[in-house]
């Protein structure tokens, strides 16, 4: 009896915890946020019109889109680690990244994507879900497991990253310039249409994913535990993992790729928070907004006047993350 008191203790001093965990990570990005915003603005006070414009249609959109651009790919990350049960699983290592990418190259090459307003956006999108189509392909001939999707995404990864390479050698100057500017990632391309259509993504996804939380827990334990409480596992994998899929999709066909955050924040969570999705899902969303609004601080700063692309910013932070779950990964 004593020791049931002592885990039930434990269990409810973690949950108070957890929670406060993730208001102090709200709290942070939201004031990361106001101070990405107004940081700096004190040499342009003196034109009260390019401060209305700076303010207005460079700042808050910008910052807007680091958040909501967070969010959705460290809510992704989360969704593929846990479904997949694998630390190395992301938008990035799963391909849609890079076949959103292909796209977009495909449009500047082809398609008039430098010249013609919205074409690079909705080639894409188109291509990033033509790599989900194929994932989805390939793993159903094997069955829909966890393995077969996961070496479908390898394979997708490297069909996308050769075709991008094939495009960029037949490219002409301008063109390869354009694709390496796009496959940098951009925050500076978020425009209010475009964000008032990704927060819709994002609020609707958010949602589902969380009111799915317990289905994804039994999915964790096993499949076979997953069929005794009732939930279908091939059916509910493959919903999540296309939902995850097409929000990514979305985001990088507005902001070009942005590599590693799916990755590295969730993984960061965990170590925080536990796997948990009741407290996981929440501190990844906030923690990823955090990571964005910091690194899109970094970019605009690091080397003022020069403004580095946001994608190098996160691969800076992804890559050692990433090599040191993939020695923990081999070492268990």
């Amino acid at each position: 009896m004593f020791m049931t008191n002592n885990v039930v203790i434990r269990y409810l001093s973690m949950q108070r915890r957890n929670r406060v965990i993730i208001l102090i990570i709200l709290l942070l990005a939201l004031i990361a946020a106001i101070v990405s915003a107004v940081a700096g603005l004190k040499t342009i006070f003196a034109n009260q019109y390019i401060v209305k414009e700076a303010i207005l249609s460079i700042r808050i959109t910008r910052v807007i889109s680091a958040l909501l651009c967070g969010v959705l790919l460290s809510v992704s990350g989360v969704i593929m680690q846990t479904l997949l049960k694998n630390p190395l699983a992301s938008p990035y290592t799963l391909g849609i990244s890079n076949a959103a990418a292909f796209g977009a190259a495909l449009s500047i090459l082809f398609f008039g994507g430098i010249s013609i307003p919205g074409v690079t956006f909705v080639s894409a999108f188109v291509v990033s879900l033509v790599g989900l189509a194929i994932i989805l392909l390939i793993s159903s001939l094997k069955g829909g497991g966890v393995e077969s999707v996961i070496m479908a995404g390898v394979v997708i990864n490297s069909l996308f990253s050769s075709g991008i390479a094939l495009l960029q050698y037949i490219a002409d100057s301008a063109q390869l310039a354009s694709i390496l500017f796009w496959t940098f990632g951009d925050l500076g391309r978020g425009e209010w249409n475009t964000l008032f259509a990704l927060l819709a993504v994002t609020v609707v996804a958010t949602l589902f994913f969380y009111s799915k939380r317990w289905d994804y827990k039994a999915l964790e334990v096993s499949d076979e535990y997953a069929r005794s409480v009732g939930v279908a596992p091939i059916r509910c994998r493959l919903t999540a993992l296309v939902i995850a899929s097409l929000i990514t999709a979305f985001t990088v066909s507005i902001f070009g790729v942005i590599a590693f955050v799916g990755l590295a924040v969730p993984h960061i969570m965990r170590r925080v928070v536990g796997g948990n999705l009741n407290y996981l899902l929440p501190s990844s969303m906030f923690f990823g907004a955090l990571f964005m609004v910091i690194c899109d601080m970094v970019s605009r700063y690091l080397l003022s006047p020069l403004l580095l692309p946001i994608g190098i910013i996160t691969s800076l932070v992804g890559v050692p993350v990433f090599l040191i779950i993939l020695c923990n990964f081999y070492r268990r």
